[in-house]
């Protein structure tokens, strides 16, 4: 149902995250100056790591997930982390998801605003 809570948490989480990785797209267009780059860019650091996290042994894939903007992918599992499922968001909680985001947000819009503050015109 979705009044669920796990499944309401779900739909607003994701919605957070989809934002998030725009607005981090969109300090990644500030940063590079080149639109086709920064969504290259983008959509490279959210699914690349997913790719990779399928490939790599024992711990990696939860290292990867709490560091790469692919970590937000956790924000659209309504059931807990288990290390039984094959895809490896599911080994980090929604709301680790949603920090590893937050946490990219921040550090790329406050390169982007450095980068504009002493960039020439």
């Amino acid at each position: 149902s979705l009044t669920d809570g796990a499944v309401l948490r779900t739909i607003l989480l994701t919605a957070a995250f989809m934002a998030g990785v725009t607005v981090v797209g969109l300090a990644i267009g500030v940063l590079l100056r080149h639109t086709a780059a920064a969504i290259t860019v983008t959509v490279v650091l959210v699914i690349l790591p997913l790719i990779v996290g399928m490939i790599l042994p024992g711990s990696s894939p939860k290292w990867l997930m709490y560091t790469t903007l692919a970590g937000g992918m956790a924000t659209q599992r309504a059931k807990p982390p288990t290390i039984t499922l094959a895809e490896p968001w599911a080994l980090i909680g929604p709301w680790a998801g949603i920090g590893v985001i937050a946490a990219w947000v921040a550090g790329t819009l406050g390169l982007a605003w450095w980068q504009q503050r002493t960039r020439d015109a």
